[in-house]
Formats: C-alpha cells, structure tokens, sequence
C-alpha cells in the first residue's frame, strides 16, 4: 500500500493528496484515521531518525564529537592539518532520488575551544 501511495504522490506535482486517496481517507473511522497517521508519522520518525554511525566526510576530517539531538546529529568535525574544529547539524534522512538513506550535512560554524 505504501509503495501505491508514494508513487501517486511522485506523480502528483502540485502536492496535494490525489482525489483518489482523499476519497478513501473519507471513507475511514476516527480509529482507523488515527492509525493511518501513526502509521505516517511513524514512518516519517524513521526516515529521518538521529544516527550513531556518522563517518567524516574528508579524509583529512576526523570526529570528535557526536551529540543525538531530537532531530538530528550535532557532530564536530577537526581539520586533520589546521585542528580548526567545526561544528554541523547531521540528520539521516530517505533520498527519494537514490532510494537510500543519506546524511545531510549543515554547517553550523567553528567550535570555539
């Protein structure tokens, strides 16, 4: 079902649910709308949880701190050569693109040691 729902979604430019799953959605209970959305929100919680296994990006970049926040990662990272350190907001999410799971990386600015 959920492989049906994500291709009519993909299809769907203007980002409204198709009529055809709005016409089933009215057809629900309360409980079995509930469910729909836990179901959902659930699935959402997974596709962009915190991860443990974050690896630098650089090979001249090493870790030195991983901290799982509600919705993210915050990492700082040292400069192999300068020791500058950096700190970056890290989340885990699904790329609809490749169909996997990729980091997404954005630069919060250096780390004042």
């Amino acid at each position: 079902m959920w492989r049906v729902l994500t291709e009519m979604m993909a299809s769907n430019q203007d980002g409204n649910l198709p009529k055809i799953i709005v016409n089933e959605l009215e057809q629900c209970s309360d409980q079995q709308l509930e469910a729909i959305i836990r179901s959902a929100q659930q699935r959402l919680k997974d596709r962009h949880s915190p991860t443990t296994e974050i690896a630098p990006r650089h090979h001249n970049e090493t870790i030195i701190s991983q901290e799982e926040r509600d919705n993210y990662t915050l990492v700082i990272v040292e400069q192999t050569m300068s020791e500058t350190q950096t700190a970056y907001h890290v989340t885990h999410a699904f790329d609809p693109d490749s169909g996997e799971r990729a980091y997404h990386w954005r630069y919060l600015g250096p780390v004042n040691q």
